[in-house]
């Protein structure tokens, strides 16, 4: 509502109770949310970790359990290994880093959050990190290799025996595939 002076002009606008601005369209708030917004005449609606009738007192951020997937609560979610996200709610593949070495191939496992390198020939390990091509007979398609892990205290050692026998595939007249063992 807007106060009219004697001689036609307008002054200033005469708002409702709990309402200012020029069209009287702006709430009133309580003097001090500062760390809020009024909604509707003498309310303080407060933002986000904040708290109280004038949103003046520090809420914990963890008490609405943001943080998803056993991640740790504090100012910001800390993620498990594995996961991302604002609330750690998005799952990270296990081969999205690529850990394979040598061009070994990375396979998720169904339903674990794990997984397994496929190596190339000539490589072994977990991470396909061991080269034993110098032990594989010339002429060999496929080579077979035991290995022995060892852990002794804080360091892992590596044995590699390597089979005597191979499989040696070759094109017969007909085009056909013969495979023999060899050894």
């Amino acid at each position: 509502m807007l106060h009219v002076s004697n001689f036609g002009a307008c002054c200033y606008p005469v708002c409702h109770y709990g309402w200012k601005g020029d069209l009287c369209d702006e709430c009133e708030t309580f003097p001090g949310c500062d760390h809020g917004t009024c909604t509707e005449p003498w309310k303080c609606v407060c933002d986000t970790n904040w708290g109280g009738l004038l949103c003046d007192k520090v809420e914990h951020a963890c008490l609405s359990s943001p943080c998803v997937n056993g991640a740790t609560c504090g100012s910001l979610c800390v993620c498990l290994p594995g996961f991302t996200g604002k609330h750690c709610q998005t799952a990270v593949g296990a081969c999205e880093s690529a850990p394979c070495l040598h061009g070994g191939q990375c396979v998720e496992q169904k339903g674990v959050r794990s997984m397994v390198c496929n190596c190339p020939m000539g490589y072994t390990g977990t991470y396909c990190e061991f080269n034993f091509s110098h032990l594989i007979p010339s002429g060999c398609n496929y080579f077979y290799l035991m290995m022995n892990v060892f852990k002794m205290g804080p360091t892992i050692s590596y044995t590699a025996t390597a089979s005597t026998y191979c499989r040696k595939t070759e094109l017969g007249i007909s085009g056909f595939k013969k495979t023999a063992l060899i050894g």
